[in-house]
């Protein structure tokens, strides 16, 4: 319903509710007919509401629109992908234009609940507020409309950036000085077309890429002859930035958005400036909550003298523009007076002696030199006993050095004794070596902390190695502990950088992260900014820790400055592979293969210019690039680079590795993923044999191998080889990762599923309840996740004759679908298609197959087994109607010429197949 018809119902209705039963049926008659009989109903629905549910009418009129929007509907020329934001107005999505003309993101706003004329009235003339407002500061309005149920919608700038006083944090004062200058910029652009914003915040402006960008003028003023005084938004205000005057509801003016900005300066200044304000001062209460009092926070004299003054309670005593205000702020940067503090000859001065020192220093210079000649005695003399004192120092801390490295030295060589007692019969295990090491640490070296922590770190090193990581992690610890005792920030970050990476390989990401992020802070606050070697592993290890949980904004700009540091060191070094490395692995779990494939032929060429082509990091660097290929699906580029690595590897490894395993693995995952299981699967138990020599069956490295084995197993129809490897491959990774990883609970999933397939239902349904409880657990009860154990779920109760259980369940969640990947759509619609059969209703049936069947076909491709297989649900359905439905027989041996190659000789895939061509289908 369009929003001007809408109007006129709504209108129609108000006016004849209350009138008797002949007044309404004359004013019904007298209407236009497509007004009258959307009233009519109203007027229907409301009586029968009346007698049995007493609901509002406003309740009725919510009857006349569809349900909200969600992911995947489409508004003119875009197409939502995710809600971003929700108010008492509307949500906001982000949106992707959608009708073939270009690439574009937007922001769509879209009002919410019944919209009434005073809602209406408001997202008009915010509309008509952006039009006038063209700014390279301002978000543009893109498109407007109305939803097929009659909602309007703003189309909207998509800003992909951080608000301004999140960026402004790694920012230093001046260049948040200079951010604040341009966003003034933009408000007076609006005040110069009549328009007052009326929320400046911190959260209505993004900045991307450094360029700030003003949002949101939902509650935003006319002046001039449009202004729009009787607005229903007019006591609508962010508590905390709102003007005294938009608190009591007073008239707002150019004057309001100064005092906003006076607030957002001391935002954006007080942070880093803090310092407490005596009560007795100018600036009243030291409270820095006090609404009243929104520049005490600020320690700089000029900058809380502008802040003040754009904040003062009486409209005529703030700044008289924005520009004045802004020109104020950038006398600071200028380090001219500013007009907010009294000309006072001293201040005058200053101000003069900070912007004229290099010529009135010259000038003194020439006087300092007459009277320091007769001071340069007693200064030399002053000078040559520091630096005997500094030079006594210096020996001490050297020879305080070379003792402890001689200490460690000795200590360790002592461990590695061949004629300790225990070497007697042979030779000692080096685990058995270290743990006696760590066992004399604190007995032998009692009142060397430093020693005793660098031989902690020295000995956990070790162990992780000898892949003993809690052991590993434990003694990093040790290490750390004790050199928080001493004064040694940069190596307590180096140390805390080591634990780090053992902690990250077990899937603790949150206290990985931690450690990282105090690392870093150590190192900005007391490495100089040329040391290399303390800033880029601060960085690289809190950019890698950041991207592994998908913190992809956070970690690029750190991994980049990296990059720069290590390049500026030595371009060619292991130091610049390292950070190109983890670039071109952060932007392939972005993803954003392209960049990816950039950075790792960066690396490649790196290392052939360094003459390392044919070593092992020119062949992982091919191997990861093999990895982009796949995931971007040119499996052909894919197979060629990984093929490539792989010969490189055997040859370089001369015999087995767990290396190679992985290589392998790496190898047929592609295939496989390219639809040639058939293929993979010989290398998959080439990987699965060498992993269980040099891996041990017990290792949570052999399961993932493992598990990798059955996934191509199950495409290829060998379900009893999946569900053995996945048996095998679980006990050990529940044992060693959190139950929570995700990884872990989308295995025990697929494992149900197999049983599923092989038709175990009562197996499944442990796994499939506990992975769902977990996943609520710890993602939420509306998480993708969550909403893909629903569906396996449905499909347990579908094979234990529970069809009402598990049709209640699909239509539970059924909105979240859409926001799922395209093959686990398929596998809803494929469970509802069959509950649909099971309740007679073929048709729906096979409208939902063909849902299923198109969703993986454009995931796959046309030409994938995967995509023929996604048929048979069709075939099993036909075949069930009888002799007179001979579609069935024809798809399913349409089917098996496809599939023929890509299906193990005794799948049971292959026997239904043929059953279904010659004897009829097999019972559901």
């Amino acid at each position: 319903m369009e929003v001007d018809h809408y109007a006129r119902v709504k209108a129609l209705f108000n006016a004849i509710c209350d009138l008797d039963e002949a007044a309404r049926e004359a004013a019904l008659t007298a209407a236009d007919a497509s007004i009258a009989a959307p009233v009519r109903a109203l007027l229907e629905r409301e009586q029968a509401t009346t007698r049995h549910v007493q609901r509002p009418v406003v309740s009725l009129l919510a009857s006349l629109r569809d349900d909200d929007c969600k992911p995947g509907d489409v508004l003119g020329a875009w197409t939502l992908i995710e809600r971003i934001g929700h108010g008492g107005m509307g949500s906001v999505y982000r949106a992707r234009r959608s009708d073939g003309h270009f690439e574009q993101l937007a922001a769509i706003k879209v009002l919410r609940g019944v919209p009434s004329a005073e809602a209406l009235a408001h997202l008009a003339r915010e509309r008509q507020i952006l039009a006038r407002l063209s700014h390279p500061h301002i978000a543009r309005l893109l498109d407007g409309g109305a939803t097929a149920s009659g909602h309007p919608y703003l189309v909207m700038e998509y800003v992909d950036g951080q608000p301004l006083d999140v960026y402004a944090r790694a920012q230093p004062v001046p260049a948040r000085l200079r951010l604040l200058v341009t966003v003034c910029e933009a408000v007076s652009f609006a005040h110069q077309r009549l328009v007052i914003h009326c929320d400046i915040k911190p959260a209505n402006i993004l900045v991307a890429s450094g360029r700030p960008l003003l949002l949101d003028f939902g509650i935003a003023r006319l002046l001039g002859p449009d202004a729009d005084a009787g607005a229903d938004d007019a006591h609508a205000f962010t508590p905390g930035y709102a003007s005294p005057e938009q608190r009591v509801g007073g008239t707002l003016s150019t004057a309001t958005d100064i005092y906003g900005l006076g607030v957002l300066l001391a935002d954006l200044v007080g942070a880093d400036l803090v310092r407490a304000v005596p009560a007795t001062t100018d600036a009243g209460s030291t409270d820095d909550a006090a609404p009243s009092a929104p520049t005490q926070r600020i320690a700089d004299a000029e900058l809380r003298a502008i802040a003040t003054r754009a904040t003062a309670d009486d409209p005529a005593q703030r700044y008289a523009s924005v520009d004045a205000f802004a020109a104020d702020v950038q006398r600071v940067l200028r380090r001219e007076p500013v007009q907010a503090l009294a000309g006072s000859r001293g201040y005058i001065a200053r101000k003069y002696l900070q912007r004229h020192w290099p010529w009135l220093a010259t000038a003194a210079l020439f006087l300092l030199t007459v009277a320091g000649f007769t001071l340069r005695v007693v200064a030399d003399r002053d000078r040559a006993e520091a630096a005997e004192r500094q030079a006594l120092q210096e020996r001490d801390r050297a020879v305080q050095a070379q003792a402890s490295s001689r200490q460690i030295s000795e200590f360790l060589v002592s461990v590695f004794d061949g004629s300790h007692p225990d070497a007697v019969g042979g030779e000692i295990p080096t685990s058995t070596l270290v743990a006696q090491a760590l066992a004399r640490i604190d007995s032998e070296l009692a009142g060397q902390p430093a020693t005793q922590a660098e031989l902690y770190a020295t000995l956990a090193g070790v162990q992780l190695v000898l892949a003993r990581h809690e052991d590993a992690r434990a003694n990093y610890g040790k290490a750390i502990a004790i050199q928080r005792s001493l004064d040694r920030p940069l190596v307590l970050a180096r140390q805390l950088i080591q634990r780090a990476d053992v902690i990250k390989r077990a899937f603790a990401k949150n206290e990985a992260e931690a450690d990282a992020r105090e690392a870093l802070a150590l190192v900005e606050r007391h490495a100089t900014s040329d040391d290399v070697a303390a800033r880029a592993p601060a960085l690289l290890m809190l950019g890698t820790t950041l991207y592994e949980q998908g913190k992809h904004a956070e970690a690029e700009p750190l991994l980049l400055r990296a990059l720069a540091l290590e390049e500026s060191r030595a371009p060619d070094g292991d130091g610049t592979a390292a950070v190109l490395s983890a670039l071109g692995l952060h932007y392939q779990s972005k993803p954003d293969y392209p960049a990816s494939e950039r950075y790792i032929e960066r690396l490649l060429a790196l290392y052939a210019r360094s003459g390392r082509k044919d070593s092992k990091d020119y062949y992982e660097a091919l191997d990861l690039l093999g990895s982009t290929y796949g995931l971007a699906r040119r499996y052909d580029d894919a197979e060629h680079a990984l093929r490539e690595a792989l010969a490189g590897y055997r040859r370089l490894d001369g015999g087995d590795s767990a290396d190679l395993a992985w290589r392998l693995s790496q190898l047929a995952r592609v295939i496989d993923n390219g639809g040639r299981s058939i293929d993979a699967i010989p290398l998959y138990r080439e990987a699965v044999a060498i992993g269980a020599k040099k891996m041990g069956t017990a290792s949570t490295s052999y399961s993932i191998l493992l598990n990798n084995l059955a996934i191509a197993s199950r495409r290829a129809g060998d379900f009893d080889t999946a569900e053995q490897s996945y048996a095998q491959a679980l006990p050990a990774m529940q044992k060693d990762w959190p139950a929570d990883n995700k990884i872990l609970n989308r295995i025990r999933h697929d494992y149900a599923l197999v049983l599923l397939q092989r038709g175990k239902p009562e197996a499944a349904r442990a796994p499939l309840f506990e992975t769902y409880a977990m996943r609520v657990k710890s993602l939420g009860e509306n998480s993708n996740e969550a909403t893909i154990s629903q569906i396996g779920i449905a499909d347990y109760e579908l094979a234990t004759r529970q069809a009402e259980q598990a049709w209640s369940r699909l239509q539970a969640i059924a909105e979240r679908v859409p926001a799922l990947e395209a093959i686990d759509q398929a596998g809803y619609y494929r469970v509802r298609g069959w509950l649909q059969a099971r309740h007679g209703d073929t048709e729906a049936a096979l409208a939902d197959f063909g849902r299923a069947e198109t969703l993986t076909r454009e995931a796959l491709g046309e030409a994938n087994p995967r995509s023929w297989l996604a048929q048979l649900d069709r075939a099993r359905l036909l075949a069930s109607q009888g002799p007179t439905r001979a579609d069935g027989a024809a798809l399913a041996a349409t089917l098996l010429q496809h599939l023929d190659s890509a299906l193990v000789a005794e799948s049971p895939i292959r026997r239904e197949l043929t059953g279904l061509i010659t004897r009829g289908p097999r019972q559901q």
